[in-house]
């Protein structure tokens, strides 16, 4: 049976943590009636950019302390950009998706 690593536990706990967080803020806005798509588009994807840097530096974070590999530190931020990046427009997109299906479920209550 294969050991997992305690960082590698450690880091997925944090990022559910962080995933979590945010959909409560989500949440939070919405029930005082401040969500927008702009506030819901930042809100996801500066949570789910946050999860990723979480995930890709606690799991990685002794090997990066050890070897120093300047690349792989850079890459972690470069990946996290491309998910801000394109996670804020197609949470945009979703956005509408998101409300109509809220409404919809209002509407049934």
């Amino acid at each position: 049976m294969t050991e997992i690593p305690l960082l590698t536990i450690l880091a997925l706990i944090s990022t559910f943590g962080l995933v979590l967080v945010t959909f409560l803020r989500i949440a939070f806005l919405r029930s005082r009636g401040r969500l927008s798509a702009r506030s819901f588009s930042v809100t996801l994807a500066a949570g789910l950019s946050l999860a990723a840097l979480d995930l890709y530096y606690v799991n990685l974070g002794s090997y990066l302390i050890a070897e120093g590999d300047p690349f792989l530190s850079s890459l972690g931020l470069l990946i996290a950009l491309v998910i801000f990046a394109l996670g804020s427009p197609l949470a945009r997109l979703g956005y509408g998706l998101f409300e109509s299906r809220l409404r919809s479920g209002e509407d049934r209550e």
